[in-house]
């Protein structure tokens, strides 16, 4: 495989796969947070999350390792 058809390739799975690289850092950790906040609403699951994460909402205990 020469260099131009590599470099195509490569461009083809960076623009397929946008929407993957962007789903990183920061905000996507605090949505995938919220999603886990909200399927986990009501359990005895979250109880003890919460309790393990001293009443953090784990929206924005997603975001602590970003923040480091």
């Amino acid at each position: 495989m020469n260099f131009t058809h590599r470099g195509i390739l490569v461009a083809f799975v960076v623009v397929a796969f946008r929407a993957s690289i962007l789903g990183y850092g920061p905000l996507g950790h605090e949505i995938v947070g919220a999603i886990a906040d909200e399927r986990l609403a009501n359990t005895p699951t979250a109880a003890k999350i919460y309790a393990l994460l001293d009443g953090i909402r784990l929206e924005k205990a997603a975001l602590i390792a970003d923040e480091i």
